[in-house]
């Protein structure tokens, strides 16, 4: 099999009637039909202990302690596929109901939903209306996650960091976008504040 995948067919042929070899030498020691018939035995033998009930049992019963509290493939294409985020889009933002099917499958899944993962060859979304938590260690790339969340949100975004690289990493693509605020109490990498807010606000008088 290897030697074939490597483009050297005849030399697989080669060594596939080598590895018969041995097979001839029984046939012709016990005979082709002695061979057959035993041969058609075993097969007889493998298929009753494979199709007997407790063998379906045990391997439904390995297969689902192998997936015990994890998502199986048709898990993830239900409820966190890219198909099931677009269903959802008229529930997640009211203004994109008006949608039809073919405009609904268009649609990016960024604006509905957030990127987690990829499994196998499925990626994983979580929609805009559910909590997401990220956890990850220094220098694991949490930052960078972070900013292609702010750069893909399709509306407003609030931040909040104590670390100035996501101001550093968005800022330009969002002022393209819209207006962007800095509110900087503390004087953080030395950014100046944008917008500012009175904690104790004057009491009405009447």
């Amino acid at each position: 099999m290897v030697v074939a995948e490597r483009g050297a067919t005849v030399l697989a042929i080669c060594c596939g009637l080598i590895a018969l070899l041995p097979l001839a030498a029984l046939a012709t020691a016990v005979g082709l039909p002695v061979l057959l018939l035993a041969v058609a035995a075993a097969g007889v033998w493998v298929w009753h202990r494979w199709t007997r009930s407790s063998s379906t049992v045990n391997r439904w019963g390995s297969r689902t302690r192998r997936k015990s509290e994890v998502a199986s493939t048709l898990d993830v294409v239900r409820h966190a596929g890219s198909g099931a985020m677009r269903r959802r889009a008229g529930a997640v933002r009211p203004s994109l109901a008006g949608m039809d099917r073919r405009e609904r499958w268009r649609l990016p899944v960024p604006e509905v939903a957030v990127l987690l993962c990829r499994s196998g060859l499925l990626w994983v979304w979580s929609s805009v209306e559910d909590v997401t938590l990220i956890l990850g260690g220094p220098r694991t790339g949490e930052s960078g996650w972070l900013a292609g969340q702010i750069l893909d949100a399709p509306g407003a975004a609030l931040v909040a960091s104590t670390r100035a690289d996501l101001y550093e990493l968005t800022r330009v693509s969002r002022f393209e976008r819209g207006p962007v605020w800095v509110f900087n109490a503390v004087g953080l990498a030395g950014l100046p504040s944008t917008v500012m807010f009175d904690p104790c606000p004057a009491a009405v008088i009447r």
